[in-house]
Order: C-alpha cells, then structure tokens, then sequence
C-alpha cells in the first residue's frame, strides 16, 4: 500500500490480477491488445505501463511469455527519479505531488451523487436475484457464441454459484452473464464446439453434429 504506483501502473496491474487470480491461476499469456480493451488505455500506452511494472519487479515473466504478480514485495523496485514524496495542504483534504499547487475543489461529493441518482443516469447494483434462472435470451445468446446445450447448462450453473459465493453486485445480471459467456470464450476456447453453418431462416449457428441433419433443430428450416 505504500508503493507509489501511477494511474495506469495500479489500472494494468488490476487488469492482471482479474485475469490471473480472478481466475485461480497464478500466472497467464495476456496480450497488450486485451489490457487496452480491459483499461481503456491506448495501446503504446499499455505496452510501456506494463514494462514499467516487469522493470520494478511488481510483475513477472517467465520463458513462455506468461505473465503474472509477485507477491514478494520486498523484491519489488523504484524506478530512477520516481517522485514518492507528497505533502498535505493546510485544508488537509488537498494533496500535491511535491506541495507546490493545489489541486481544483471538487466540490460535494454527496452532492454529485444525489444529482446523478435524480437524473436516473445509473442504476443500482443489486445482489444475484434468488429466482434468477436459466431463460431463452440466456441460451440464445450462449448459442449464438457457439455454445451446445450442455455447455450452457454447466456454465450457468457455474456462473451462480461463483456470484452467489462472492456476494456479487450487478446493476444488469443479464449484462454480467453475457460478459460470462465472452469470457468463456476468450480464455477456454476449447470448451467452444467448432461451428459448422448458420442456418438461413433463424441465423441460429449450428454445431457441425447439427448441422449434419441437414435442418435446423430450432426452425425446423432447411440448410
């Protein structure tokens, strides 16, 4: 907590843990293309943060190219003229890099937030609903990612029981199942059956054992 850590060093470094920790492993391949997307950070920018974190030892590579976070903070290093010194305004609610500005008022904070709960710019996050179960625009968009039935069945079930252990709050838990199933996608290509064609009638994409048939299972149209 007492390291000095840039904007975009603690932005890539929350990026990792999610994609390492945030799913049980300790380290992964994790590609600047997708830290941008996670972050919001441009590209260059990115590529620059993250060797900035690996030159402080604060994240670590290894032969393969794999990516991850040492715990080991008494190895992790200042970079050269890092400033790490701040003082405190009289106010004591400003704080500058070196005490030699002050930083614009930011006025209420309460305040700002009772504005936007009045413009109903942002919804309230809710845990997972007791009765929140398995629907037809659930499987359809798992399908339409090429997920089979039994695929779908088993990450919903694994989707609840991860977010009901951890307490999870959602504004939209539709949204978060969605972002579940493109998750699967991106980290366990593997478990996606291969798509074979998508039928013409209802632009359902079909397994290459369904597609075999020759009709569609959803409309019954032929391929």
């Amino acid at each position: 907590m007492r390291t000095n850590l840039s904007s975009y060093q603690w932005r890539i470094l929350i990026a990792v843990w999610r994609k390492t920790y945030g799913w049980k492993k300790k380290e992964d391949w994790i590609s600047v293309s997708q830290l941008e997307e996670m972050t919001g950070i441009r590209k260059s920018h990115v590529s620059r943060t993250k060797k900035e974190l690996i030159a402080r030892n604060i994240l670590v590579t290894n032969s393969g190219n794999k990516i991850g976070f040492n715990k080991d903070y008494q190895a992790w290093r200042e970079l050269p003229n890092q400033v790490t010194s701040k003082k405190v305004t009289n106010s004591g609610s400003k704080v500058t890099s070196l005490g030699t500005k002050k930083l614009p008022d930011q006025g209420n904070t309460k305040e700002k937030k009772e504005t936007i709960q009045k413009k109903g710019t942002r919804k309230n996050k809710v845990t997972l609903p007791g009765n929140y179960s398995l629907n037809e625009e659930h499987i359809r968009y798992a399908e339409s990612k090429g997920f089979s039935k039994k695929l779908i069945k088993d990450e919903f079930e694994g989707f609840l029981i991860r977010h009901r252990q951890m307490g999870s709050k959602f504004a939209d838990w539709n949204a978060a199942w969605q972002r579940w199933v493109r998750n699967v996608v991106e980290w366990h290509p593997e478990k996606i059956e291969k798509v074979g064609i998508q039928c013409r009638h209802c632009k359902r994409l079909l397994g290459k054992k369904e597609a075999s048939r020759g009709l569609c299972p959803d409309c019954g149209g032929k391929l």
